[in-house]
């Protein structure tokens, strides 16, 4: 878990005229990166739902099932959801 996030309450995010934005940059023990997962995530709330959104990347290394060589390589991820708020 990254330990830079802490939980924050719907009521608060409602308070905010612009998505609260959260970023981190940090090395995850259960994760064997090469380099500190880094990224961002921001959270909206928009009425009857929360709209979230993050990216991260980071750099790990792999092994061919092939040949058996160690290579590294970059891993990015962005997403977006959205979660209906029950009111």
């Amino acid at each position: 878990m990254i330990s830079t996030l802490k939980p924050y309450a719907l009521k608060e995010l409602k308070n905010f005229s612009e998505p609260k934005c959260w970023f981190f940059q940090e090395k995850l023990e259960e994760f064997p990166s090469l380099i500190p997962i880094e990224g961002k995530i921001s959270a909206e709330h928009q009425g009857n739902f929360l709209a979230v959104k993050a990216n991260f990347k980071t750099i790990v290394n792999l092994t061919c099932d092939r040949c058996l060589k160690s290579y590294n390589h970059k891993l990015k991820y962005e997403g977006e959801e959205l979660i209906w708020i029950k009111q």
